[in-house]
């Protein structure tokens, strides 16, 4: 594998290991998805973003820093259940980063499948800079007084 192939049976068993944990953790202690925020950045990001293609409907809201697409083969929607239209997302990826031209199919796939996408571009490479905070921030406010 090289530095932008990632093991696609690994990511699909990861994915349905975590899937049953969060849905552990729901049954066990009441957590409200709805009200519950991911964030993850780089490798964790781009977990999130698979997550959100290969579970629709778990995870409600998340925070991609970082992110480029991992999946090489897109699940196929089941008729009655094809979108996350449900899932407000914001990816915050860099503008000097080696792997931002990655980041475009990872986008694409939350549009077509109807995400409330917002993506931003900071002014920083791979690292994380005050900016993401700022812009984790505000979305998250804006998500609070149900401006998105």
């Amino acid at each position: 594998l090289s530095i932008n192939e990632f093991d696609q049976r690994d990511i699909r068993f990861e994915a349905e290991a975590f899937a049953a944990f969060i849905e552990g953790i729901v049954a066990s202690y009441g957590v409200d998805l709805k009200q519950t925020t991911f964030i993850g950045y780089s490798n964790g990001a781009n977990f999130l973003g698979a997550i959100h293609r290969l579970h629709p409907h778990l995870i409600r809201r998340s925070v991609l820093l970082r992110s480029i697409e991992v999946l090489k083969e897109l699940p196929e929607a089941e008729p009655l259940d094809p979108l996350i239209d449900d899932a407000d997302i914001l990816m915050v990826n860099g503008k000097d980063d080696f792997f931002s031209g990655m980041a475009e199919p990872l986008r694409q796939s939350l549009l077509k499948g109807q995400a409330r996408l917002d993506d931003q571009i900071v002014a920083a490479g791979h690292n994380l800079v005050d900016a993401d905070i700022a812009i984790t921030k505000e979305w998250l406010s804006g998500l609070q007084s149900g401006n998105q």
